[in-house]
């Protein structure tokens, strides 16, 4: 193989294949990119691949939102799955999201892990092939070579002996296992709310409580009552003694949405309106926004997308406010949170959230608008999970702990003196 600077080529070049692994596989990982680029023609910034550093990012680069264009740009997206990549939250999160943009998802299954492994919604129809089956590598090298426009490299005897070497080494290849303890499949959001407020609850006197979800007021839209108990067991753990770290996106999101809201999206809100299920909660949190009696919020006769953006921004102040006021230490995030979070010592909720908030009002229209209906099954929505396994709490603090604050004053101040509070109290 010839050895070329990938990196070396104008940065408006598109990302055309994205392999999505975990940096724990980066053997395994190496030897997929080696085939790939040993069988095609893989021009510079086409592949996108972290954990190799022929297509890994460039110094200085936003990680975030890079990574973020190279999924969704991409024509295909390979997923390596090992016994490592199946519970890792950013593959999970890169899958879904790939299947959102409805691009073309391939899962290549490593030694260890069956087809019934596959997470949703790639396990749930969408053709999988395992790594050892070099028939179906060389189709896979097809697929990507057809769809990513990258031309066939060497002759059919050299493709197959390069197919026999990757399937050999996929055979020998052994990874992390999955960590040990029960995990308990809640459902989709707001199914797993009733699990979140009773680990709330369960938590013990004096103990810490980590927490990362979108917003302060979760749930407050089309949770109802539920939410409210959320917040309200917030409130009684502080009353025990127990230390709350929340970090949240907050209004931010909705801020951004409502500072232009699209002509189209005022129709749809117009056709949403019209469908019972949506018509539903946005009577209940009306409601809502009239017994608060937010006085930057004049209730409106009609509402539109704009003025529902400007109610909400102004009850998730609301709750952010009320949460303070119990104690409880908030600091804003800048995102992403492929994971929502609730850690106690004992026991972790968690949720995959694959999509950025400002995409979830399309895919309800998308849901409304064609099935007449929210379809709670939808993969791409947050998605619960409980174990009280001593491995998953510490993983889960571990990730909780890579968030990163807003960059300001405030929000770095607040984040300081968390994870002074953190390290003083640990999980």
């Amino acid at each position: 193989m010839d050895e070329r600077r990938h990196h070396d080529a104008p940065q408006e070049v598109r990302t055309r294949l994205f392999i999505s692994h975990s940096s724990e596989d980066q053997d395994l990982v190496n030897a997929l990119t080696t085939l790939i680029d040993s069988a095609l023609q893989v021009l510079p910034n086409t592949m996108r691949c972290t954990s190799d550093p022929r297509f890994n990012l460039v110094p200085g680069e936003d990680v975030p939102q890079k990574l973020r264009c190279d999924l969704s740009d991409s024509n295909v997206v390979v997923g390596l799955l090992t016994p490592s990549s199946v519970t890792s939250s950013y593959v999970l999160m890169e899958l879904g999201a790939a299947w959102g943009f409805n691009h073309r998802v391939i899962p290549v299954l490593a030694a260890g892990v069956n087809f019934k492994d596959i997470p949703g919604p790639i396990g749930g129809g969408i053709h999988a092939v395992r790594a050892d089956d070099e028939a179906a590598m060389a189709e896979v090298l097809d697929i990507i070579s057809r769809e990513c426009d990258m031309s066939v490299r060497v002759r059919a005897g050299g493709r197959q002996d390069l197919v026999k070497q990757f399937a050999q080494r996929a055979r020998s290849y052994s990874s992390s296992p999955k960590p040990g303890g029960p995990v308990e499949d809640l459902g989709n959001f707001p199914a797993f709310l009733p699990t979140i407020v009773e680990t709330v609850k369960n938590a013990p006197k004096n103990s810490n409580i980590q927490i990362a979800c979108d917003y302060v007021g979760y749930g407050m839209f089309n949770a109802g009552s539920m939410s409210d108990e959320y917040r309200n067991a917030l409130i009684q753990a502080t009353s025990r003694g127990c230390t709350i770290e929340m970090l949240a996106l907050g209004s931010k999101p909705w801020e951004q949405m409502r500072a232009q809201v699209p002509v189209e999206h005022e129709r749809w809100f117009e056709e949403l309106r019209k469908k019972e299920e949506f018509k539903k909660n946005l009577d209940a949190f009306s409601d809502r926004v009239r017994e608060l009696a937010l006085p930057q919020f004049p209730l409106p006769i009609t509402w539109t997308r704009a003025s529902q953006l400007d109610a909400l921004v102004q009850v998730e102040l609301h709750y952010k406010n009320l949460l303070e006021a119990a104690g409880i230490h908030i600091t804003i995030v800048s995102g992403p949170l492929p994971l929502y979070l609730w850690i106690t010592e004992s026991s972790a909720v968690w949720a995959l959230c694959p999509l950025d908030p400002r995409m979830r009002f399309p895919l309800v229209w998308y849901d409304l608008l064609t099935d007449g209906r929210i379809n709670l099954a939808n993969p791409l929505d947050e998605h619960g999970f409980f174990s009280c396994d001593k491995g998953h709490v510490k993983r889960f603090s571990h990730v909780w702990h890579q968030y990163k604050p807003v960059e300001s004053p405030n929000a770095s101040v607040s984040a300081k003196a968390g994870q002074n509070r953190a390290k003083g109290k640990t999980l």
